[in-house]
């Protein structure tokens, strides 16, 4: 629109249908022609960019890797407890989802030392995971009474050493019981055998479950945070004007030895007349009287007795053109 600033977008194309150039590599020249200028008023141009779709440039980030919702099922939770487990006290309980979240039930008795765990080695659920230190796993986690007496912490095993890891154990004495709550752990000192970036085993251990009398908890929205690689779309060149000397940078073309013969069988087009300057012969070729023709040629510059007057004479379009001005 008139008097605002609007984005425009050129695409070059050097793909097989595009224009094939000798030598892309290295840049020698950049710029724009403004053609169908009617007017005198000047034209506002800023920040300029080249941006390569086809560049596959990354950066890391820290975000989200993954994030473990319930709603179509338990992402392949389930209770670890069996003869012999790992985990010292760790009785019988019932995985299942409810209300779209994962639920944790005991299903056995339980005294002082008795814990709950649960565990996923689904490869799709498990794919995403970064494992290495610094990173957080996040939870939303809903308590019964006496939940708030229950100490969770995570478990890894690496897909390739097998070696296992655990963080440390978290108090949960500050939580609402009947509400959602966020917990949150850090993996740090990850074992010198530890290898896979992707772990075999990722699951939980909830211990103090004494306290919940039977009663089921619920966890939700697991989120795994840590380095994310991510493409970004970077300019290859971009060009500012907020100072003088970028604006020194863009030069106009069309002055000292920048006119040449060569580049006006595209003057012959009414849309790229210049005002206020304008051509002193507009006719290229065909003109009923043929001793105004510029050029022999309707498309190569071979310049007539007058048109390389009109080019070349000491009073002539190179020898008198000037700049104009280009400010900030």
């Amino acid at each position: 629109k008139f008097g605002e600033k609007t984005d425009i977008t050129f695409t070059v194309d050097y793909g097989p249908n595009g224009k094939k150039l000798p030598d892309t590599s290295v840049g020698q020249m950049f710029g724009f022609q403004l053609g169908n200028i009617t007017q005198t008023a000047p034209i506002f141009v800023d920040e300029i960019k080249i941006i390569d779709p086809a560049a596959k440039t990354t950066k890391t980030i820290t975000g989200e890797q993954t994030k473990l919702t319930f709603a179509d099922g338990t992402e392949g939770f389930f209770a670890n407890f069996e003869s012999g487990s790992n985990w010292k006290g760790v009785i019988k309980s019932e995985i299942t989802t409810s209300d779209g979240a994962l639920q944790i039930k005991p299903i056995a008795s339980a005294d002082d030392t008795s814990a709950i765990g649960f565990e996923t080695r689904t490869s799709t659920t498990l794919a995403p995971f970064k494992i290495e230190n610094g990173l957080k796993i996040k939870a939303q986690i809903w308590l019964p009474e006496g939940g708030t007496s229950l100490k969770p912490k995570v478990y890894i095993q690496d897909g390739k050493s097998w070696a296992w890891y655990e963080t440390a154990e978290i108090v949960l004495t500050n939580l609402k019981t009947g509400e959602w709550n966020t917990i949150e752990f850090e993996v740090n000192n990850l074992p010198a055998d530890y290898q896979a970036a992707n772990p075999n085993v990722f699951g939980f251990v909830f211990s103090g479950v004494k306290a919940l009398n039977g009663a089921a908890f619920k966890l939700d929205n697991i989120v795994a945070e840590g380095n994310v690689t991510v493409e970004t779309s970077e300019p290859i060149f971009i060009q500012h004007f907020n100072n003088q000397a970028a604006v020194d940078e863009m030069k106009p073309d069309y002055y000292a030895g920048g006119l040449a013969p060569e580049a006006l069988p595209a003057a012959k087009s009414l849309g790229w007349r210049m005002v206020p300057t304008g051509w002193a012969a507009s006719a290229w070729k065909g003109n009923t009287n043929t001793k105004l023709d510029l050029s022999n040629s309707e498309s190569t510059p071979e310049l007539t007795e007058y048109g390389d007057d009109i080019v070349n004479d000491i009073f002539g379009i190179r020898a008198t053109v000037q700049p104009q001005p280009i400010t900030k």
